[in-house]
């Protein structure tokens, strides 16, 4: 079964968290635990249906390999009650991030999420493209040039990458641009407020 197929409804970035400087992995699974539900702006609840680990507000860029290390491989026992679980693998350089990608196939998450406009080595296309050669997961692509100094890519490499990887390449979390860019994918993660929008364009 495709990720497209078993990963439907809410997707949360879930906050890493810390005690001391040092990772707390019985406050992340408590976190996780209580907070099983999300209110959404028009009042609806709804039930979490994936955790995104080490996404919230751009953790990656801000903490150690070890430490990332140490989460990714933590992340996998927060799949509780069939929720899916992706992990952000993005690091300082391109090498440092197939490891962390193929550290997250290893133990097991659902799928890894990359966020190309964080590094300045590569284009966009050949970024992904070279992750997506190395490891045998489902890929989201995370787009924010806001937390990236405004670097700003078309949106055509991420269409790109949607033709040519079908079946790697699956889904898009959109935090800045609009929602009707990434029309080629079936997953579409962003902003609440363009919810309706995604759901038009037949999203998930």
């Amino acid at each position: 079964m495709s990720l497209e197929q078993k990963l439907r409804g809410v997707i949360r970035p879930l906050i890493s968290t810390f005690d001391n400087g040092r990772f707390d992995p019985e406050s992340m699974q408590r976190v996780a635990a209580e907070n099983g539900r999300v209110i959404l702006l028009d009042g609806d609840e709804q039930q979490v249906n994936a955790e995104f680990v080490l996404g919230f507000n751009g953790e990656w860029n801000f903490l150690s390999e070890p430490l990332m290390e140490e989460i990714i491989e933590f992340a996998p026992s927060l799949g509780q009650d069939g929720k899916k679980i992706l992990v952000g693998t993005t690091a300082k350089n391109l090498p440092s991030t197939k490891r962390l990608s193929k550290l997250a196939q290893k133990v097991g998450v659902d799928a890894i999420v990359l966020a190309p406009e964080y590094q300045e080595q590569l284009l966009p296309y050949d970024f992904v493209a070279q992750i997506a050669r190395s490891v045998d997961l489902p890929i989201v692509i995370y787009v924010n040039s806001h937390a990236t100094e405004n670097r700003h890519f078309p949106p055509g490499q991420y269409s790109r990458l949607a033709y040519d990887f079908p079946e790697k390449v699956v889904g898009v979390k959109v935090s800045t641009g609009t929602m009707t860019d990434f029309q080629e994918y079936s997953i579409v993660h962003g902003l609440e407020y363009g919810q309706k929008s995604s759901f038009l364009l037949g999203n998930e």
